[in-house]
């Protein structure tokens, strides 16, 4: 996006999932049917995404200056719902500061 920061939020949240240990793989900017190999549409795609060793699929949305927060959340509900279930992790949103 062109909100000043994002780009740089987005990479600190994606260092930040690779260094806990908790996740096999960790993704910028990639669609919901890339990443987990399921149909989701829309095919979505959340700033970074980490898949956890156990599977589960954990979001996290840096907002952009026209973004709504709500619907960012709710987006990535509805995508996550599309899931099947032990694929279903967290959706967090985390602002530029």
């Amino acid at each position: 996006t062109g909100t000043s920061g994002h780009r740089f939020r987005s990479y600190r949240e994606a260092i930040k999932m690779a260094k806990s240990g908790q996740y096999k793989k960790v993704y910028l900017n990639r669609g919901y049917n890339q990443i987990t190999g399921q149909k989701v549409l829309p095919n979505r795609r959340p700033d970074v995404v980490g898949v956890r060793k156990t599977g589960e699929v954990d979001v996290v949305e840096v907002p952009s200056k026209t973004d709504r927060t709500d619907d960012l959340i709710q987006r990535n509900i509805d995508a996550q719902r599309q899931l099947p279930s032990r694929m279903r992790g967290n959706v967090d949103i985390v602002e530029i500061l």
